[in-house]
């Protein structure tokens, strides 16, 4: 059996592309030192939690990949839970294409919807105060009403926390 053989844990990111994606990087990483928090890469969760082999979500992501077209997505506006990984993100306009990517995605891996698909590109993970957060979004209210493309997709081992989670593979989104 070779590395990465036994089941690991992936997500499934869409990465925006360009200038866009240098600016959200440079975001994320001013807020990750200001606040003590993980840096990661910017991304919209397309789908999370899939369990398997490297080789066998390695394909099946392939095979979404042909199945799918490029997408044009929208950041419209800030909002935070109380949830590690949803502690500070902006919002994605739900669009039709997006929605039934998600759907497709779920059904490919077998996966269920335990809370609903909440498109966002997260800012901050951890768990910082209300207040904080608050002092956050009215620095960058104007910051984020962002359009984008993204042509492909990310497959990401989430294995340990954000500083340990690595690429396995990119794949274009090929369908004409």
């Amino acid at each position: 059996m070779g590395p990465h053989a036994e089941r690991e844990s992936y997500s499934l990111w869409l990465v925006p592309e360009g200038d866009i994606c240098r600016r959200l990087q440079r975001m994320i990483r001013r807020l990750s030192r200001e606040h003590s928090t993980p840096c990661f890469k910017p991304h919209i969760t397309l789908a999370g939690s899939i369990v398997g082999q490297e080789r066998e979500v390695v394909a099946r992501v392939a095979m979404l990949a042909r199945e799918l077209s490029p997408l044009r997505l929208r950041l419209t506006h800030l909002d935070s839970r109380h949830e590690y990984f949803r502690c500070l993100f902006i919002r994605v306009m739900r669009v039709a294409r997006l929605i039934r990517a998600h759907r497709r995605a779920k059904e490919i891996f077998g996966l269920r919807d335990r809370r609903g698909f909440l498109p966002h590109l997260s800012l901050v993970y951890g768990n910082l105060p209300g207040a904080t957060k608050r002092k956050i979004v009215a620095t960058l209210a104007r910051c984020v009403e962002l359009e984008f493309r993204v042509g492909c997709l990310e497959l990401v081992s989430i294995q340990g926390p954000p500083s340990q989670w690595r690429r396995v593979k990119s794949f274009r989104l090929t369908k004409r």
